[in-house]
């Protein structure tokens, strides 16, 4: 963590990428990110709120100018808020409160939608 901690930018140029736990740290650490949108950034980044997505599907050198513009206006702009935002977002959505919370509330649904189901096979 102390590598998040003496950063001032995340930056994480996946081709594919899952949940991405290490853009969830760096968040967490309260780093702006500037990532490639791949299926995971695109769940843990707000683009232009907690950081920036670069989107890959216009070649290579589109690529690098993308990220290389991101990180100029990470630097030179809203970086800090960014990051606090990134911060907020992961306590928010992704922290072991708010993913039991989500859990906990399809269970609850489960176990009322299979009591309303013996509810109705006893009264029919």
């Amino acid at each position: 963590m102390n590598l998040y901690w003496d950063a001032s930018v995340f930056i994480q140029t996946s081709y594919e990428e899952g949940l991405g736990l290490s853009v969830l740290e760096a968040m967490s650490c309260g780093l702006p990110v500037v990532a490639t949108e791949t299926d995971g950034s695109r769940e843990t980044v707000a683009n232009g709120e907690t950081g920036y997505l670069v989107p890959q599907r216009h070649g290579e050198d589109r690529v690098i100018e993308g990220l290389a513009m991101s990180i100029l206006s990470v630097f030179y702009g809203r970086g800090p808020a960014m990051g606090r935002a990134g911060r907020k977002r992961c306590e928010e959505k992704f922290s072991s409160d708010a993913t039991f919370a989500k859990y906990r509330s399809v269970y609850e649904k489960l176990l009322c939608n299979a009591e309303e189901a013996r509810m109705t096979e006893r009264y029919s």
